[in-house]
């Protein structure tokens, strides 16, 4: 019964990913030194990877496609977890920055820190989705149907992580 197979390759790929993770959030703290910063990125994480599932969902059920959670896409979750970060680490550094060195009060240096960083942090995660879309559009063989929801799963991730950093983590950074 190949079910059990792949209930146990997701089950370790979903292993592999909360390792990664916990990993990723610990390279963080090792830099910032602070948990407070920590937390507030290490969160970009798991919001990100549930704006994924729910994103998921929306498109099976709204627009029926086919996309699933299969080994493809959960791998395509694990390559994005890397990523999911980024935009949320300049998002606060650059509200710190605005906040601690410009001396401005906490509402302000959220909103003009992320303000500031909206256009470049807009143009590398499109950067990182045109490489992906391309994979989407590609029909010519049967295995291009399980990189396409590797490549939708890390469009996803990207667009996700994107609105992460310009919402939650100015939000929780003021």
């Amino acid at each position: 019964d190949r079910s059990l197979d792949v209930v146990n390759a997701i089950s370790s790929l979903a292993q592999s990913a909360l390792i990664g993770g916990m990993l990723a959030v610990s390279v963080i703290f090792l830099f910032l030194r602070s948990f407070r910063s920590t937390l507030i990125i290490g969160s970009a994480i798991p919001i990100s990877a549930l704006s994924v599932f729910v994103c998921m969902y929306m498109m099976r059920q709204v627009f029926s496609s086919a996309i699933t959670l299969n080994l493809m896409s959960m791998m395509g979750l694990m390559v994005a977890i890397g990523m999911l970060v980024d935009p949320a680490v300049v998002a606060l550094e650059n509200i710190y920055r605005k906040r601690f060195d410009d001396g401005q009060d906490a509402w302000t240096a959220a909103l003009e820190g992320s303000r500031e960083i909206g256009m470049p942090v807009l143009a590398a995660s499109l950067t990182t989705i045109c490489v992906f879309v391309p994979v989407v559009f590609v029909t010519d063989s049967r295995s291009s149907l399980f990189m396409r929801d590797f490549a939708l799963t890390v469009c996803i991730s990207v667009a996700a992580s994107f609105c992460v950093a310009l919402s939650i983590i100015p939000l929780a950074a003021s």
